[in-house]
């Protein structure tokens, strides 16, 4: 039997259009002064209002770095970089699906709580869990718990 041919993986592009409300920061860190401890277990509440009536099929993952230099060489002037969307980085970024997806109303509001722990096996790989609820019209749903290994 001969093998499969490898091939790479697209890395996911979300547009500009997919995103459907408020985005969140869930860690800021100084890369300057911050520890491994800082990141093996991140904890961080939310709250994202939704902009449109459409369904909800996933959260999306993303970053942004602010460089600035370092204390004794700092920046003329602070230089941004994102992958968020529509950015077109080799990063990329992650996607989270809900399953099944929920619909949404302009004007609804998720809650929850995002953590985000280390793996035991490898370190550099993590494990991801997102809690939240859905309020429409003055009701709340259920909390929903998705679970995702990041590797």
């Amino acid at each position: 039997m001969t093998p499969a041919p490898l091939t790479s993986t697209p890395t996911p592009q979300l547009g500009a259009e997919e995103i459907i409300g408020e985005s969140f920061s869930a860690l800021e860190l100084d890369c300057n002064t911050c520890s491994v401890e800082d990141i093996s277990r991140v904890s961080a509440a939310f709250r994202s209002t939704i902009h449109e009536v459409t369904e909800l099929n996933a959260f999306g993952g993303w970053f942004d770095v602010l460089f600035r230099g370092s204390k004794e060489n700092p920046a003329p002037e602070e230089v941004p970089m994102t992958t968020a969307p529509p950015g077109n980085t080799h990063w990329g970024q992650q996607v989270f699906l809900v399953s099944p997806p929920i619909r949404v109303l302009a004007g609804d509001v998720l809650e929850g709580k995002i953590l985000l722990t280390r793996q035991q096996v490898n370190h550099r790989l993590m494990w991801l869990q997102i809690r939240f609820t859905h309020s429409s019209g003055g009701v709340v749903s259920p909390e929903r718990t998705l679970n995702f290994k990041i590797d």
